[in-house]
């Protein structure tokens, strides 16, 4: 069963929260600019692609399959951008087991505005992010484990959150590590989730870094 697959379920979630980053102490080394629906414009390092050419289905996690039903139109979950590692073969099994993904999508919100969330709201979103997830997950094997919510930071204008957790398989035992950001500016909202196993979780959360301390809700 594959480890490191992209979590379709939380694109379905409007509003999960907005996500503080704690900056890396490294060279900037996110280079290659890049728009989203033209809402959102940052930039991604250089060993990492844009891949548009894989079906979705071929990257969603097997076990959240399960739960959807058979005439499910996957393209209609496909993130709005979707990066992998430069040269990643989607049609090598071995890959396709556990890879490493970070992905986006970028949205207006009708009647929502970011300069208005009180404290009890920001508290509540989270509560609810967490619980859907928890609900969602329900319908698998996996486990949430290491659930982390971090203080609320602005990055370039925008105000943010950060959710992290790990998802266990109680089948196979394999884990999964999840970091989810969540950036508001007026009514629109720009989130980007990584997905990775542990033991690569380091490396990618500092690529990650780099790609979210560029970000720029327009």
């Amino acid at each position: 069963m594959r480890r490191n697959v992209i979590f379709v379920i939380v694109f379905a979630l409007v509003i999960v929260g907005l996500v503080q980053l704690h900056k890396l102490s490294l060279q900037e080394t996110a280079t290659i600019p890049i728009e989203v629906k033209g809402i959102v414009e940052l930039k991604y390092p250089s060993e990492l692609e844009e891949r548009t050419d894989i079906p979705f289905e071929k990257l969603i996690d097997p076990e959240y399959k399960k739960s959807l039903p058979d005439t499910i139109d996957y393209e209609s979950f496909r993130p709005h951008k979707i990066f992998l590692e430069r040269g990643f073969d989607a049609n090598d099994s071995e890959q396709l087991k556990d890879f490493s993904n970070i992905v986006m999508n970028a949205n207006e919100i009708n009647g929502f505005d970011a300069n208005a969330l009180s404290e009890d709201m920001i508290r509540q979103i989270s509560e609810n992010v967490r619980t859907a997830i928890e609900q969602n997950t329900s319908k698998t094997t996996y486990r949430i484990e290491n659930w982390k919510s971090y203080p609320v930071t602005e990055i370039n204008g925008a105000k943010a959150f950060r959710y992290e957790y790990s998802q266990t398989d109680t089948v196979t035992g394999k884990t999964t590590k999840l970091h989810m950001t969540y950036l508001f500016k007026n009514n629109r909202q720009f989130e980007i989730l990584l997905t990775s196993s542990p033991q690569n979780f380091d490396h990618w959360l500092a690529l990650y870094n780099q790609m979210v301390n560029t970000v720029v809700i327009k």
